[in-house]
């Protein structure tokens, strides 16, 4: 008794205790690091302090420090050594968490004990895992959709530039996908670390609690893909613990799966060596992101988004995937969309001619299950690009990209509850562009069908020609108008913007697949949508006294009289236009 007793007191006495400032440290001053090369179990390491720089990052000061261990002269300092934290003196002085980018030497830089301590009490606000209240007006509608919410406003794709001084980043820890696929199918992650295949994390039901050095695990995706980032954990109190020692997504408050990790071995390279580890249990959920450090909740549930992808592909087994993905208004859709692409490429490898074609379904808490189907056709197998901008579909699904405009609307916060996907896989090629549009006569009577001839052209082969018929109506007679006919992913909704949340809803619903042939008669004179009206026959008059008067801010928009779509079997792009002369009877036409 008396043995543990005096060896508790030993070891207390040995704990470090209290907080070194960077105004105490000196060159040459010597302490030790905690972090783990394999399993869980924290090694020592040491530093020797080369100087404070100050203010090297923005009211930071930076740590330069050297470090030295057998596996560190070997293979640098690590990703996946992101907060190990520093003694000095028998106080914590600080997080390993830069580096310099192909060093050769093991030198890196702490973030400071303060800025980690400080970040970890400050109390966060009461939100839910899909982000704060709006603070934005519904003006924002314009720009925030015409220039992709996702590209302006996401912190995931913002480049580091060419800067030596780096976060010293995670270790990816993947199963289900190859290193080489990562990057291809994971854009939005490949940038946080070196990523590896490391076997699939699975919660093995050993109580473990958080400890200085040891290893620790941020879960962005789990189920038959499994996504997980690796670093340290720098410092514990209560409840909370910092980990990491630099920002992980820059993402500031939010709530993502965190648990524990094993580590496996360490993986020396030439441009970034790495921790090679699996997840093992959950704990908490990251509750901080900022610039001193990531801080954890051990009390925190953050739950997951469920995502089911089914691909039935010629040759195949039909075969259904199911994940769980990371709930943030900014990770989720993202995340869905590559595990799209994942299923899509594991059961359809082959790049050849297939058409093929997505169903979207995703349901938000409080509103009906919403739903898109798009179909495409590739020379280069199933070649389906990330989410861009709505409208500018390029070769996306319009699910997708409601799915991240709906998440980050300018009117409210919305909660995704599921997302279901399922795509279906033909051979052959299926997509035609329209070249040219034709009427018999430009001369055309109201209230009588006239018809329409199409010059398609295939993705391989001669042009065809295809025909439809159309009538106008008697209120046309006597006017000249213009005769479009587009694809219908390829043409404008003909609506005012929305000024609400049911009002962007009915807006994105009203968008039309490339199976749609759209026929719009549209008309010189102008239209205006003001404060969410649409404002027909506008005379030019009119508009050029708006204009004068200043109210310049009306979005001018083309006038279509008439529209009428067509379902096709093929799948069309592109559009023309060609003029008519609209009479009532045959002898005005002649």
């Amino acid at each position: 008794m008396a043995f543990w007793f005096f060896l508790s007191l030993l070891l207390s006495q040995n704990a470090p205790t209290g907080i070194l400032k960077t105004s105490e440290l000196k060159p040459g001053m010597k302490g030790y690091g905690l972090t783990v090369f394999s399993g869980e179990t924290p090694v020592k390491f040491d530093v020797e302090v080369i100087s404070v720089m100050k203010r090297a990052m923005l009211d930071q000061d930076l740590i330069l420090v050297r470090c030295s261990h057998p596996i560190l002269e070997h293979a640098g300092v690590i990703a996946g050594m992101s907060g190990s934290p520093i003694y000095i003196n028998g106080k914590f002085a600080g997080g390993l968490g830069y580096g310099y980018a192909f060093a050769k030497d093991p030198i890196a830089m702490l973030t400071p004990a303060e800025d980690i301590v400080n970040t970890t009490r400050r109390p966060v606000q009461n939100l839910d895992v899909w982000g704060r209240p709006v603070t934005q007006s519904a003006d924002a509608w314009t720009q925030r959709v015409r220039n992709s919410i996702v590209a302006a406003n996401n912190p995931l794709i913002r480049s580091q530039g060419e800067s030596m001084i780096r976060p010293l980043g995670v270790s990816l820890a993947v199963s289900g996908v190859s290193s080489a696929q990562f990057a291809e199918l994971f854009p939005l992650l490949s940038h946080l670390g070196p990523a590896a295949p490391s076997g699939a994390g699975t919660d093995d039901g050993v109580a473990r609690k958080y400890q200085p050095g040891g290893p620790v695990a941020i879960w962005l995706v789990s189920g038959d893909i499994n996504v997980a980032a690796i670093g340290t954990v720098t410092y514990v109190e209560g409840d909370r613990v910092a980990v990491f020692s630099h920002p992980f997504l820059s993402m500031g408050e939010m709530r993502l799966p965190a648990g524990h990790a094993t580590i496996h071995t360490v993986i020396a390279r030439a441009s970034n060596s790495m921790k090679l580890g699996t997840f093992t249990s959950p704990k908490g959920s990251l509750i901080k992101d900022e610039q001193a450090t990531v801080v954890l909740d051990q009390a925190a549930e953050p739950g997951f988004l469920p995502v089911t992808v089914s691909v039935v592909a010629p040759g195949e087994k039909s075969k259904t995937y199911n994940f769980k993905v990371a709930r943030h208004r900014l990770l989720s859709a993202n995340l869905s969309a590559s595990l799209v692409r994942v299923a899509m490429n594991r059961l359809a490898q082959n790049a050849t001619d297939l058409t093929f074609t997505v169903d979207h379904e995703f349901q938000m808490e409080g509103i009906a299950p919403i739903r898109f189907s798009d179909s495409f056709s590739s020379t280069q197998g199933l070649n389906l690009s990330f989410p861009s901008a709505w409208g500018n579909w390029g070769n996306t699904s319009r699910g997708e990209i409601a799915l991240q405009l709906l998440l980050n609307n300018p009117f409210t916060r919305l909660a995704l509850s599921r997302v279901n996907v399922k795509v279906h896989v033909t051979t052959g090629l299926n997509q035609y562009q329209i070249k040219k549009v034709d009427v018999a006569s430009p001369v055309v009577l109201t209230d009588r069908e006239f018809s329409v001839q199409l010059t398609l052209k295939p993705q391989m082969g001669p042009e065809i020609r295809k025909q439809v018929t159309m009538k106008l109506p008697k209120e046309f007679a006597g006017t000249r108008v213009t005769l479009e006919v587009t694809a219908g992913r390829d043409t404008p909704i003909d609506a005012a913007e929305p000024k609400d949340l049911p009002g962007l809803l009915d807006y994105i619903q009203k968008s039309m697949d490339a199976h749609t042939l759209v026929l719009s008669v549209h008309t010189p004179a102008p239209q205006l949508d003001m404060e969410g009206v649409l404002v027909s026959d506008v005379p030019l008059s009119v508009l050029d006294s708006l204009v004068r008067r200043g109210i310049s801010q009306y979005t001018k928009v083309d006038q279509t009289l008439f529209r009428t779509m067509i379902r096709f079997p093929e799948l069309l792009s592109g559009g023309a236009k060609c003029n008519l002369i609209v009479k009532s009877t045959v002898e005005e036409a002649e």
